[in-house]
């Protein structure tokens, strides 16, 4: 991110310590258009897959189901 000015960046998944699937995140986080830090997350493929599940069969209270499942 840094190195290249993008905003953004997402990995293909790798496997974790534990053999699961997960994304590497990342999000430049910016003041005044000058990156100043990153703001940084794992997530796993099952946790990506079950809230793509949420959203596609749910209604407006979707966000409220996904951030529940994740717990």
């Amino acid at each position: 991110i840094i190195q290249n000015g993008k905003s953004s960046y997402v990995d293909n998944p790798v496997r974790d310590s534990n053999g699961n699937l997960v994304f590497h995140i990342a999000r430049a986080a910016k003041l005044h258009g000058e990156i100043i830090g990153l703001f940084s997350a794992v997530v796993s493929l099952d946790n990506v897959k079950n809230m793509a599940l949420l959203f596609h069969s749910s209604t407006s209270n979707s966000y409220i189901q996904v951030f529940r499942s994740l717990h």
